[in-house]
């Protein structure tokens, strides 16, 4: 049967405060591209931890960790190498058995998982993952992708984190096509507690608002080992 899903735009937004001196005297920068670059990676980083983690409430997204199907959170095996086998074997299962055609499946882990793949070897001291190493890893034939939007610091020792396994070609991502740029000489921005005045502090506040919602067409799509602990 085919279901409905309601996407909603989640507004993202960051200010950048910028001295009036600096946009006068800098004469060899592009200061406004300067500016606008930084705003884009910023806000892209933000998407990036929205997109995969939040939890849909006060307004944000709900990520893929909260869109996938509960018996698809699954524990890690241990640290060695056999047991992380397990656990690759365990997500390819979480979705092959749910009959996902993994179109175009991608793993998400820290670079700290990553990291100690790349460099994880047998009792022979060869690699058991060489097809790690290189700019374009993979692992099973699927890209593997890393992201510091996913934590370091979960589980009950404080340094555990997940590693997932998502078939993409599930993934819906509702995105307006622009972003929003304001420049307003007296604006007022907060720092820490603090309301701060740009006119009276000889600045310009630049705002850039994105708006955005994802959703999964099947919650099975998806699969996450937690309390991951190898390499840390």
């Amino acid at each position: 049967s085919v279901g409905q899903i309601v996407m909603t735009a989640k507004k993202l937004a960051a200010i950048v405060p910028i001295s009036n001196d600096l946009l006068m005297y800098s004469n060899d920068i592009s200061v406004d591209a300067w500016v606008r670059d930084d705003l884009v990676q910023v806000l892209s980083i933000r998407e990036d931890r929205a997109f995969l983690r939040d939890d849909g409430t006060e307004n944000k997204p709900k990520g893929i960790r909260h869109w996938m199907a509960n018996d698809h959170v699954l524990g890690s095996s241990g640290t060695g190498s056999a047991d992380i086998e397990e656990d690759f074997k365990t997500l390819i299962n979480a979705l092959e058995g749910s009959d996902i055609r993994m179109e175009r499946c991608v793993w998400l882990m820290h670079p700290r998982s990553k990291n100690h793949l790349v460099n994880l070897r047998d009792s022979g001291g060869n690699l058991v993952y060489p097809e790690m190493r290189g700019t374009s890893p993979t692992l099973y034939g699927f890209p593997v992708l890393t992201t510091t939007s996913i934590p370091v610091n979960l589980g009950g020792g404080g340094n555990e984190t997940e590693v997932y396994l998502v078939d993409m070609a599930h993934v819906v991502v509702g995105e307006v096509n622009t972003i929003d740029i304001a420049v307003d000489a007296s604006a007022a921005y907060v720092d820490g507690s603090e309301l701060i005045s740009t006119f009276a502090r000889d600045e310009v506040a630049v705002r850039a608002i994105m708006r955005h919602d994802i959703a999964m067409r099947h919650e099975q799509a998806a699969a996450v080992i937690s309390d991951v602990a190898w390499g840390a």
